[in-house]
């Protein structure tokens, strides 16, 4: 079975007294336990043993302040025990997913909401940065209705994108396919191939010149 539900767990708590915090937004958490219980509701409605549950956390439960508070709601409400994962383990984990290399020299490179993964298969190879896409759009641009939570627009964006990207390694995926994964990867393939609705039939396994990607980020 395959299910997928958006619940904006990182999005920005709504009241001014909460935006300069790191804490979750309460409407935010009510969204995702319901999610959570409704998953847990499907996978033991076909027979897995509760106990059997694997439910992880990455970036958003990573920085939260109130991450504890979340966790432990939902072992007592929901019975699921919740595992915040490292930046390296996420990006190891994103990187096993796809299996073997075999004889190609691959990397992943998975830019997600809060946190940007790069990953190859030696050891050491799993790093994970800081930042990602909602979060530099919240933080740079607004999000909605909402103002930008710090000056400097798009310049503002991309240095701190580079600050970020500094704990990557210069020349890692030289002479190496990048693999990219997550919802930035499937945006780009739709800029790409012109598609006005996201089709994954379509985007998944897209190649993309990286002049082509650049291009789209100027």
């Amino acid at each position: 079975a395959q299910d997928c539900e958006v619940v904006r767990l990182g999005e920005r708590p709504r009241s001014a007294g909460e935006a300069g915090g790191q804490g979750l937004s309460p409407e935010a958490v009510e969204r995702t336990l319901r999610a959570l219980g409704r998953f847990k509701a499907k996978a033991v409605g076909m027979g897995v043993v509760p106990e059997r549950l694997r439910v992880t956390a990455t970036a958003v439960l990573r920085r939260a302040s109130d991450a504890a508070a979340f966790v432990q709601r939902c072992e007592d409400e929901l019975g699921l025990r919740v595992e915040i994962l490292s930046g390296s383990e996420e990006a190891r984990l994103g990187r096993s997913a796809l299996g073997s290399a075999g004889t190609e020299e691959w990397v992943t490179l998975d830019v997600g909401g809060g946190s940007t993964e790069l990953a190859g298969e030696g050891p050491g190879e799993q790093i994970s940065a800081p930042v990602g896409a909602l979060v530099l759009t919240e933080q740079f641009l607004g999000m909605g209705s909402n103002a930008p939570l710090e000056p400097g627009g798009a310049a503002g964006l991309w240095e701190q994108v580079r600050a970020s990207f500094g704990c990557f390694p210069t020349d890692f995926a030289r002479g190496r396919t990048v693999v990219l994964l997550g919802g930035s990867a499937s945006n780009l393939a739709c800029l790409e191939k012109g598609l006005e609705q996201f089709d994954p039939l379509q985007v998944e396994g897209t190649h993309i010149d990286v002049c082509a990607a650049r291009a789209w980020g100027e």
